[in-house]
């Protein structure tokens, strides 16, 4: 069975963790738990440091940052410069391993690209090729045992801190500056709890999903109301929400996921707009596909506002700037121009603001191509294939140009502030050969294009475009 490039990449690049079950040898109770010595262990097959291999035991009177990460998660892979940053600028005061590793039945039973595929000497590959991109200098080590022992359900990022005293301080998925000169204080600090407790008490607690939210993000059981809508902020320490559905078409039609006529989830306040305007997140309700503008949406806002402080900062691990939305309404109404009407009066109701959808000429990424690149980009045959390692290489065969930008894009296009739109004009599809290139870095993208004959230049054009204004 062919898969459409876009499905399989979307796989391939997303900025989720790929859930991975464990060695079915390791006991639960060997996983560390936050505010517990830890129990000692061995890191093996160490890279740029002074031993190939250490126990915790030599490593204890220093404090110590263990970051797990696989290959099958890009937001994992992604953060590995910034923990070679924190590395260089507290080297000398902490301990920092990256840990890469995979689970014991990586690979079983799902999808795996060619260039993709699990193993330890795939990963030193391609750990050595993002070594030499981003010039990474801190100690690495390629030992699925203790990845395994130490990471419930194979989920990553995973950072566990542990104090000078042997002490777990945090085991959470996020890391920057400010954590790590509170930790080297030992001072607290805020943290999502991901440990295997955490998890697992997650697990005894989950609710249905077909349950509203009340204000504080736990659900309603059996709902008096035949209709509601709830706005409120999503607090830093409340129960997580998932996010909000990207589509209004998706609540209007029965399915296996939520039920018909209900909108709810948590959400940034400028998706929260365009949904209610547009009804939808993101060109085809999918994370920032702005190659396929059907009607020429402008995927950002105008803010003509005093104060946008609202709209911007978002955090997702404080939840700084995201609320929770709850729109229930009963299934005969579940008309998308009818719950936009409702989400609409809402928003008007609670923030006042004035909003017009307006036709402006704004500015947008226009991708050429050269005459003389046309020859040799256009496809010698054969079936679709692809060759990637997900971050720093990629080869293509009988391609279309939309698959092929949309793809090479799909790590940086969410922070894109304005459209690629493809306008070389190719009508066949493309060929493109092993290319070396930090997929996660815009202008090394370009850089690329350009060796290949395509030409991005900043131009402008008519969208359509929301404005919000005091």
């Amino acid at each position: 069975m062919k898969y459409k490039i876009k499905t399989m990449l979307g796989l391939l690049f997303m900025g989720l963790s790929v859930g991975l079950s464990l060695n079915s040898q390791e006991s639960p109770n060997q996983f560390p738990e936050i505010g517990k010595p830890i129990l000692d262990f061995e890191i093996k097959n160490i890279i740029d440091y002074s031993q190939k291999r250490t126990t915790y035991s030599e490593l204890k009177g220093k404090p110590t940052i263990l970051y797990f990460w696989s290959r099958y998660c890009s937001s994992a892979v992604r953060n590995i410069s910034k923990l070679n940053g924190l590395n260089q600028q507290f080297g000398e005061k902490i301990n920092i391993f990256l840990v890469g590793g995979e689970a014991a039945d990586a690979g079983v039973g799902k999808h795996v690209f060619l260039g993709m595929e699990p193993g330890m000497e795939n990963l030193k590959e391609l750990y050595s090729n993002l070594k030499q991109e981003q010039g990474l200098k801190i100690p690495v080590a390629f030992d699925p045992l203790l990845f395994q022992r130490f990471v419930p359900e194979s989920k990553v990022p995973c950072i566990i801190y542990i104090d000078s005293k042997g002490i777990v301080k945090a085991i959470t998925n996020a890391i920057d500056q400010e954590k790590v000169k509170l930790f080297l204080a030992d001072k607290d600090f805020f943290f999502r709890d991901i440990s295997n407790e955490a998890r697992q008490k997650a697990v005894l607690e989950k609710v249905d999903e077909f349950m509203p939210f009340e204000s504080n993000g736990q659900r309603v059981k059996n709902p008096p109301f035949l209709y509601r809508s709830l706005f409120t902020h999503y607090e830093k320490e409340g129960v997580r929400v998932p996010r909000i559905s990207n589509t209004i078409d998706a609540v209007c039609r029965d399915n296996s996921y939520r039920k018909k006529g209900w909108l709810q989830g948590s959400v940034t306040l400028s998706d929260l707009y365009k949904l209610a305007y547009f009804g939808y997140i993101n060109s085809k309700g999918v994370l920032n596909d702005y190659l396929y503008l059907k009607e020429r949406d402008y995927n950002q806002l105008i803010l003509e506002l005093k104060d946008k402080s609202l709209f911007s900062g978002v955090n997702y691990e404080t939840r700084k700037n995201l609320f929770i939305y709850s729109l229930i309404v009963p299934s005969e109404k579940a008309i998308p121009e009818y719950i936009k009407d409702v989400m609409q009066g809402d928003l008007k109701n609670y923030f006042g603001y004035q909003v017009k959808i307006e036709k402006r000429m704004l500015p947008y990424w226009r991708l050429t191509v050269l005459e003389k690149a046309k020859s040799n980009l256009k496809t010698k045959g054969g079936d679709y294939r692809l060759k990637s390692d997900g971050f720093t290489n990629f080869s293509f065969q009988n391609v279309s140009v939309d698959n092929y930008i949309d793809s090479i894009f799909y790590m940086v296009k969410s922070k894109l502030n304005m459209p690629i739109i493809n306008e070389t004009g190719l009508a066949f599809h493309i060929d493109i050969p092993e290319t070396t290139v930090l997929l996660s870095d815009f202008d090394t993208i370009k850089g690329a294009l350009k060796k290949q004959g395509f030409e991005m230049e900043i131009a402008h054009k008519e969208f359509r475009v929301l404005v919000i204004s005091d």
